[in-house]
């Protein structure tokens, strides 16, 4: 055990924060380390820091600690993906991010034609637009979700809450039944908010209807932009 002030850190963790060089908190800054989709550190102390810089009104120190946080939570290879990456289908993720386009927007291409580099690119608009965007690499968001009612309501809350949902790989793993009827409320409940989602997937809306009938039907119904080429 390594000693961090008062509180003995778990074997193996640095007692210095290896993105904010500083002493962390045990229960806060280190809690983010048991999720692997996280990295070594989310930084707790960054994203704090920048809305003190925010408040304080210091626009070089906010842009600087921007870009900490922005280390801290999205992999390298995504921290400059924007929608001119695809020249051909700019013209309508940017009609769906700004709301000319309603409902869902999924994504369908085969592997390496760059379907998550276009979701960060969403995710990284939104936050340059301060709005709140979420985005799930989704076999692991299901299988996280309990079988039964808990995982009803997780999925529920899921699909009412977040401003702009961004789900990943879509059949990209043979799921079980029930993980797909928890997909089916979370689209649902985005349908009734009117909350925009977007998914990816390398299945064309055929073959998802023989994985889900009820899935096939909403992206049917949405507006379905096809990647082709290489990533």
């Amino acid at each position: 055990m390594q000693k961090i002030g008062d509180i003995q850190a778990p074997k193996g963790l640095p007692a210095i924060c290896e993105r904010c060089g500083r002493e962390p908190d045990f229960g806060k800054h280190f809690a983010r380390q048991a999720l692997p989709v996280r990295g070594p550190c989310f930084c707790a102390y960054a994203a704090r820091d920048a809305r003190r810089a925010e408040a304080e009104g210091d626009a070089e120190r906010q842009e600087l600690l921007r870009r900490r946080e922005l280390e801290a939570s999205i992999p390298p290879p995504y921290r400059s993906a924007c929608f001119a990456d695809f020249a051909a289908a700019a013209p309508t993720l940017t009609a769906y991010f700004d709301g000319e386009r309603q409902g869902l927007l999924t994504i369908i291409g085969p592997c390496g034609t760059g379907k998550t580099r276009c979701l960060y690119a969403f995710l990284l608009r939104a936050r340059a637009d301060g709005r709140h965007a979420g985005l799930h690499y989704l076999p692991q968001l299901l299988s996280g979700m309990a079988h039964g009612r808990d995982g009803a309501t997780k999925a529920a809350a899921l699909g009412a809450t977040q401003a702009l949902l961004l789900l990943d790989d879509v059949g990209a793993e043979a799921p079980a039944p029930w993980e797909f009827r928890h997909l089916a409320i979370i689209l649902h409940h985005r349908e009734q908010w009117g909350r925009p989602t977007v998914l990816t997937t390398n299945l064309e809306v055929e073959a998802l209807s023989g994985l889900s009938e009820r899935i096939a039907s909403r992206v049917a119904g949405g507006t379905v932009l096809h990647l082709l080429g290489a990533d």
